[in-house]
């Protein structure tokens, strides 16, 4: 059943001029399903995805949990340099012993929209960093081959916003 959806058009034609991330979403009501049965039916071989989990302080669970069912972009750090992967594009970047810049430089490219109707994460980059990237921070020698990734993160296309509370997802 859905509740709602939003922005309007003219809500994202007036986005559109300063933003070029504005999500554009629809709630459902998802009482039948969990977070692990979205992701399960959201599952395709070779396509990234992640399920992330908000809980903060003490909680036994998190209110929401982010499911990231593809990838506009994947972001893989090297050795020596940042390996940006698109819809139909490789670019690679050396990143000169600092792909904390590198990666701060990609991640600008992106103005996101506020929307108050979204509670929580709704666009970003999400992944890991390996152990090894210390080595960018302190001098420590690195064990990982150079054709090994560093840190891997996905900039997601679609999002799923699991609401625990409230049984509810915003697509």
């Amino acid at each position: 059943m859905k509740l709602k959806s939003f922005p309007s058009k003219d809500e994202f034609i007036e986005l559109s001029k300063t933003y070029n991330v504005i999500p554009v979403c629809k709630t459902i009501l998802a009482d039948s399903d969990t977070p692990v049965s979205l992701l399960r039916k959201s599952y395709k071989s070779g396509i990234p995805l992640f399920l992330l989990e908000s809980v903060e302080g003490g909680e036994k669970f998190g209110r929401f949990s982010f499911l990231g069912i593809s990838a506009r972009y994947t972001v893989k750090v090297f050795k020596d340099f940042i390996r940006v992967s698109g819809l139909n594009t490789i670019e690679e970047y050396p990143h000169n012993g600092d792909p904390f810049s590198k990666l701060k430089e990609f991640s600008d490219r992106f103005k996101a929209a506020p929307v108050e109707d979204i509670e929580g994460f709704y666009s970003g980059m999400v992944g890991y960093i390996n152990y090894e990237m210390i080595s960018f921070i302190e001098k420590i020698p690195g064990e990982i081959p150079a054709n090994e990734p560093l840190a891997l993160f996905m900039v997601p296309d679609s999002m799923l916003i699991f609401d625990n509370l409230q049984h509810t997802v915003t697509l």
